[in-house]
């Protein structure tokens, strides 16, 4: 009789806490699967959402990237060519100091000549004409000219970096 009692008390023994053994109920054991596809399905979604993420962040850091070498040639080029501009100005400026018999004494000129002693390069002596002033206009002009062409070439050497 005690058993009797004891099997009364515990009817399912295939019981667990959670319910009835899902092995044994077919609606059970579908809708556990439905639940792990569903969880599989939020977690596939859950990595892909952090690749995105990740992928987003990297392109980020690509454009920054992108924009700081672009931001960084426009100041070399600029650089280049104001440099190159200021040399040619100031050969130009002696040819016309020269040309026109400015005062030698005067400090512009000695500082313009000074620049242009040391810009003219290998053109100082390429033509000696019998007036020095010709010498002057055709050299220091030819070494003005080299420099916007070197100014220039390395412009657009600059700029395919980008």
């Amino acid at each position: 009789m005690a058993a009797v009692a004891e099997i009364k008390e515990n009817p399912g023994d295939g019981d667990t806490a959670d319910g009835p053994d899902e092995a044994e109920d077919p609606a059970a054991r579908v809708l556990a699967e439905e639940r792990e596809q569903l969880a599989a399905e939020e977690r596939e979604r859950a990595r892909a959402e952090e690749e995105r993420a990740r992928e987003e962040e990297r392109e980020r850091e690509r454009a920054r990237s992108a924009a700081t070498r672009a931001r960084t040639v426009r100041w070399a080029t600029t650089i280049v060519s104001i440099g190159s501009a200021v040399f040619a100005i100031a050969l130009a400026l002696h040819i016309v100091f020269v040309v026109f018999d400015a005062n030698p004494a005067n400090p512009l000129v000695g500082l313009v000549a000074g620049l242009a002693e040391g810009l003219v390069v290998f053109f100082r002596d390429l033509f000696t004409p019998e007036d020095d002033r010709v010498g002057v206009l055709v050299n220091y002009g030819m070494a003005a000219i080299f420099w916007l062409l070197v100014g220039r070439a390395l412009v657009a050497l600059l700029r395919r970096i980008r």
